[in-house]
């Protein structure tokens, strides 16, 4: 199918979702979950685009656009489900990546693993007065910031005093 109409692909992405009961308390309805092609736990559908061409498209964005209209650049789409293959518009939101990384944190592996950790690699405590986080997230230990900053200064000092 040459350039199908965004109504087209999305009855082809339904047509291959499966419903599923969402085991997300305080979300209702069904999770339409996607049984093609994923990527990262995400839908993918491909379609031939004429002249040797396929373009692939992200299902549940694909899904959306046809119920609500251009997603905006700067925002993306937030599973309400957690469940990345679901193409129910009713469990999706729309939210800035920042704010749908820092709604997910909480599930996420590494974020809970550095959460869990109480020193820097160095032994430092983070606690409060030797913590600093920074406005894009993270910590950092100030004793180490400190003493790469020292060092960063006398190599700068040893280079321009040797020219």
């Amino acid at each position: 199918m040459a350039n199908p109409s965004p109504q087209v692909l999305a009855e082809r992405i339904l047509a291959k979702t499966v419903k599923v009961p969402c085991k997300v308390p305080g979300v209702s309805g069904d999770c339409y979950t996607y049984t093609g092609a994923l990527n990262k736990g995400y839908g993918q559908a491909s379609y031939y685009m004429g002249g040797g061409k396929q373009k692939t498209v992200v299902t549940h964005r694909a899904v959306w656009e046809v119920e609500h209209g251009p997603i905006p650049y700067d925002m993306t789409i937030d599973h309400l489900c957690f469940n990345r293959a679901c193409q129910n518009v009713g469990h999706m939101n729309l939210k800035t990546r920042g704010d749908n990384t820092r709604a997910g944190a909480h599930r996420n592996p590494v974020v809970i693993a550095n959460r869990a950790k109480t020193h820097c690699p160095q032994g430092h405590p983070y606690d409060e007065e030797n913590t600093y986080s920074p406005p894009s997230g993270g910590r950092y230990c100030r004793t180490c910031g400190r003493r790469a900053t020292k060092a960063w200064r006398e190599r700068s000092l040893e280079l321009k005093e040797s020219a």
